[in-house]
C-alpha cells in the first residue's frame, strides 16, 4: 500500500521510465506533437514581434536613422488624440521635445511652434510638475530673453500658461526629438502611448523646422499604421495560439486516454488486490506527473536545442536573404518557451485529471438524425450519423476542422489585402523622388546648382522633372495658392508660344478656378514673415505636359533669380522627379555632387529600391505564416488521425460483423470513407456559414475590402484538398489494420 500511496517515488520512476521504453509508438508521436505546439506557440511570439520591427525599420529607412522608445500616459482618448491632431492656436503643429536624461528628468512636448517663433514648449513629468522652454539663441538676443525668465503662451484651449526659459540652443548643437501620442490596443480604451523618435545625429534646428514639417506627417502615419492597423491583425496571431491550444489538447486526451485504455487490465489486478478507486487514481496521477515531467523536460530541450540550431546556423543567413528584423534573442525565447512548456505540462496534467474522473455512458438525446442508405455496388449498407456522434467521433473532427478552415482562409485573406495595402503605401510616381530646401542663396548660386541638376540627371536613358521656386505664396483674385515654382527660362518661352500668349512678362497660373488678369505674389521668409509684396500681369493656362493636381504660380528662372538677388531672406524649396533604369545612381551622384551647406537640405527617396525591398520583405513575412500553415494542417491530420484510428479499433467487433455478413472489404472500406465525406461536408458547411458572417466582420473591422469572389474560390480549394486529405487517411487506417482486426477476431 505504500506504494500504491506513492511514498516510493523511485519505484514510480522506474515505471515511467519503462513506459517510455516500452510504447515508443504512443510516446513518440505525443512527444513530436507536443514539441510542434511548442514550437509554433514559440514562433507566434517571433513572428509578430519581426513584424512589428519590419515596420520600424521600414520607417527608418525611408525617414533616417530614428531610436525609438515607448512611454504610457493614461489619459483622455477623445480630448487629448483629437488636441494633438488638431491645429486650433499653430500653424506647424510640430511635435519636438527636449530629451535629457530620461531616467532622471524627462519632458515631452504638448505644444508646437506658433506661426513665428521658434519656441519648444515643455512639460516636465518627473520629478515635478515643470512648465519650461527652450529657445534659439538669436531669437532670445533679439526679443531681450534670458534663462530663468518667464514667456507666455497660449495652450490648446486658448489658456495662458506662463514657462520658465529653461535654456537656449544653437545651430547644430540641439538634438531633437518627436514625439506623438499614437492609440494602443489594450483592455483600457482609454490607454495612449508617447512614442519619441530620437534623431542620433545632431541636426541644424532651423533646417529641422522648415523642412521636417512633411517627413513628420509622413512619418506620423508610419507609426500611426503600426499601432492603428498592426494590433488589429494581432487577433490572427491570438486566434493561430488558440488554435495551437486545442488542436493540443484535443490530441493529448485522444493519446491519454488510449493510454489509461492500455493500462485498463493493470488497473483491474491492482483493484483485485485490494486497492480502493482513491488510492489507485492517486497511484496513476502521480505516476502522470511523472511522466509528463519527462515530457516536458524533453519537448523543453528539444524546443530549446531547435531554436538554438536555427539562432546560431541560419539566424544571421536569413536576416540578410530577406533584409528583415527577426527576432531570435536566445534569452527571449527561452522564457517564451519555458512558460510555454509549463502550460503545455499543465495541459497534460489536466487531461488525466479528466480521464480519471469516472466515466458516465452518454444519456439518450432528443436530437436524432435519419439515417442515411448509400448504395454502392450491390450491398446497401448505413451510416448512422448519429452513432458517429455518440460516440465522440464526428463532434472533434469537425471542431478540428472547422478552426483550421476558419484560420487559414481568413489570415489567407487578410494578408492578400494586407500586402495589397503595403505595397500601395510607397508612392510611386517616380522612381527617385527627392525634396530639396536651400536657404539664403544668391540667384547666381541657384543658377548653378540648377545647373549641376542637370548635368548629373539629364542622359540618354530615362526622364527627369523638377520644379523649384522661392517661398511664396499667391492670389489671383479670391483664389488662394500656396506654390509658386520656377521653370528653366526656354520652357517657359515655349509654354508661352503654346499658348499663344504674347505678353512675356505675364505671369503664368495653372489649373486656376477663375480666368484673372492680375496676380499677387508674397515672398516670405524661412520664418514665415512676408518679404514682399508684387504685383504682376497674369494667364490662366491648363497643360497636360505639366504635373499639378492643384492651382500654382508659374515664372521663369530669371525672375526668381531676380527675386534673391533683391531679397537675400528668400527661401527655396523645390522637388525632383527621375525615372528609368539608372534614377538611383543618378539620384546618389546628384546628393554627393551638390556640395550644400549645412543649412540646406537635400532629401532623395529611392521608390523603386523601397518597393521592390517592401516586396521581398512581404514575401518573407508570407513564407513564415505559410509555413505556419503547413503545420496546422500536419497537426490536425494527427488529430483527425489518431481520433480515427481510435474509433475505428473501437469498431472492430462490428467491423468483424459486417465482414462474415457477406461485406467486402472494399465495402466495409467505402463505408468508413463516405462517413469521414459526411462529417467533412457537414464541417466545410458549418465553416462557410461562419465564414460568411467573419468576412463582414472583418471588412468593418479593419476596413478592407476582401472579394467575396476570391474568399468562394479558395474555400472551394481548401476544401477539395481537405477533404481528399482526410479521405486519404482514413484509407490508410483502413490498409493498415482491417487485416489484422479480422484475423485477430477469427482466432
Amino acid at each position: 500500500m505504500e506504494r500504491l500511496q506513492m511514498k516510493n517515488y523511485k519505484y514510480l520512476l522506474k515505471i515511467s521510465k519503462a513506459y517510455l521504453k516500452s510504447n515508443k509508438k504512443s510516446v513518440i508521436p505525443m512527444l513530436a506533437i507536443i514539441f510542434l505546439s511548442i514550437f509554433m506557440l514559440s514562433s507566434t511570439v517571433i513572428i509578430k514581434d519581426s513584424y512589428d520591427k519590419y515596420d520600424l525599420k521600414l520607417s527608418e529607412k525611408i525617414f533616417g536613422n530614428w531610436d525609438v522608445h515607448y512611454t504610457k500616459q493614461k489619459e483622455d482618448l477623445d480630448d487629448e488624440y483629437s488636441s494633438y491632431l488638431t491645429t486650433k492656436n499653430y500653424r506647424k503643429n510640430l511635435a519636438l521635445s527636449y530629451q535629457n536624461n530620461r531616467n532622471d528628468y524627462a519632458f515631452f512636448a504638448v505644444s508646437c511652434f506658433d506661426d513665428t517663433y521658434p519656441i519648444t514648449v515643455l512639460e516636465g513629468t518627473y520629478p515635478k510638475n515643470n512648465k519650461e522652454i527652450i529657445i534659439d539663441e538669436s531669437f532670445a538676443k533679439q526679443n531681450n530673453f534670458h534663462i530663468g525668465d518667464y514667456i507666455t503662451l497660449l495652450d490648446d484651449e486658448n489658456q495662458e500658461v506662463n514657462y520658465k526659459i529653461s535654456g537656449v540652443f544653437k545651430e547644430n548643437t540641439w538634438r531633437p526629438t518627436l514625439s506623438f501620442w499614437t492609440l494602443m490596443d489594450s483592455k483600457d480604451k482609454n490607454l495612449l502611448t508617447e512614442v519619441y523618435a530620437t534623431f542620433k545625429q545632431d541636426i541644424s534646428i532651423q533646417t529641422f523646422l522648415e523642412n521636417k514639417p512633411l517627413t513628420l506627417e509622413v512619418n506620423d502615419g508610419l507609426i500611426n499604421q503600426k499601432y492603428h492597423l498592426n494590433y488589429r491583425f494581432d487577433f490572427i496571431f491570438y486566434a493561430f495560439t488558440l488554435l495551437i491550444g486545442i488542436c493540443c489538447f484535443l490530441f493529448i486526451y485522444n493519446v491519454s486516454a488510449m493510454y489509461l485504455k492500455k493500462r485498463g487490465h493493470e488497473l483491474k489486478q491492482l483493484s483485485y488486490a485490494g486497492a480502493t478507486k482513491k488510492q489507485i487514481r492517486t497511484f496513476i496521477f502521480n505516476e502522470i506527473i511523472l511522466v509528463n515531467g519527462l515530457f516536458g523536460l524533453l519537448c523543453l530541450g528539444c524546443s530549446v536545442g531547435f531554436w538554438f540550431i536555427v539562432m546560431n546556423a541560419f539566424g544571421e543567413s536569413i536576416t540578410k536573404i530577406f533584409d528583415l528584423s527577426i527576432h531570435l534573442t536566445f534569452c527571449a525565447n527561452v522564457k517564451h518557451l519555458s512558460i510555454i512548456s509549463c502550460v503545455v505540462t499543465l495541459m497534460l496534467i489536466i487531461t488525466f485529471i479528466l480521464l480519471l474522473i469516472k466515466h458516465q455512458k452518454p444519456k439518450s438525446t432528443k436530437l436524432h438524425f435519419r439515417k442515411l442508405y448509400i448504395t454502392a455496388g450491390s450491398m446497401n449498407f448505413r451510416i448512422a450519423i448519429r452513432d458517429t456522434l455518440r460516440t465522440s467521433y464526428g463532434i472533434p473532427i469537425s471542431f478540428i476542422m472547422i478552426l483550421v478552415t476558419l484560420f487559414c482562409i481568413s489570415t489567407n485573406l487578410i494578408v492578400g489585402v494586407w500586402q495589397e495595402a503595403s505595397l500601395s503605401s510607397v508612392d510611386y510616381v517616380a522612381d527617385v523622388s527627392a525634396n530639396f530646401d536651400l536657404f539664403q542663396k544668391s540667384g547666381s548660386e541657384i543658377h548653378n546648382l540648377i545647373q549641376d541638376l542637370d548635368k548629373v540627371c539629364k542622359g540618354e536613358e530615362g526622364t527627369y522633372q523638377y520644379y523649384y521656386g522661392v517661398r511664396a505664396d499667391a492670389k489671383a483674385g479670391n483664389e488662394e495658392i500656396d506654390k509658386v515654382y520656377t521653370i528653366d527660362d526656354k520652357t517657359y518661352e515655349n509654354l508661352l508660344k503654346r499658348h499663344q500668349i504674347k505678353d512675356k512678362e505675364s505671369i503664368l497660373v495653372v489649373n486656376a478656378s477663375n480666368t484673372n488678369t492680375e496676380v499677387s505674389i508674397h515672398i516670405n521668409e524661412k520664418w514665415g514673415e512676408t518679404l514682399a509684396y508684387l504685383q504682376y500681369p497674369c494667364e490662366s493656362i491648363q497643360d497636360d505636359t505639366l504635373s499639378f493636381d492643384t492651382p500654382v504660380v508659374i515664372v521663369p528662372a530669371t525672375l526668381t533669380e531676380q527675386w534673391q538677388d533683391a531679397y537675400p531672406e528668400t527661401y527655396v524649396e523645390g522637388n525632383l522627379k527621375l525615372n528609368g533604369p539608372q534614377a538611383s545612381q543618378k539620384g546618389a551622384s546628384l546628393q554627393s555632387y551638390w556640395n550644400i551647406s549645412e543649412n540646406d537640405h537635400l532629401y532623395l527617396i529611392d521608390n523603386k529600391e523601397n518597393m521592390e525591398q517592401n516586396k521581398r520583405d512581404i514575401n518573407a513575412i508570407k513564407i513564415f505564416i505559410y509555413g505556419f500553415y503547413f503545420i496546422a494542417i500536419m497537426v490536425s491530420i494527427c488529430i483527425i488521425y489518431n481520433i480515427s484510428l481510435q474509433y475505428f479499433l473501437s469498431k472492430a467487433r462490428d467491423t468483424y460483423l459486417l465482414y462474415t455478413s457477406g461485406m467486402t472489404r472494399k465495402d466495409i472500406s467505402k463505408q468508413y470513407i463516405i462517413q469521414i465525406m459526411v462529417i467533412s461536408v457537414i464541417s466545410l458547411c458549418i465553416s462557410f456559414i461562419l465564414l460568411l458572417g467573419l468576412n463582414k466582420l472583418v471588412s468593418l473591422y479593419l476596413n478592407l475590402n476582401i472579394s467575396f469572389v476570391m474568399f468562394l474560390i479558395q474555400l472551394i480549394i481548401y476544401s477539395i484538398f481537405l477533404i481528399v486529405l482526410l479521405i486519404l487517411v482514413m484509407k490508410y487506417i483502413i490498409k493498415k489494420y482491417l487485416n489484422d482486426i479480422i484475423e485477430q477476431n477469427m482466432n
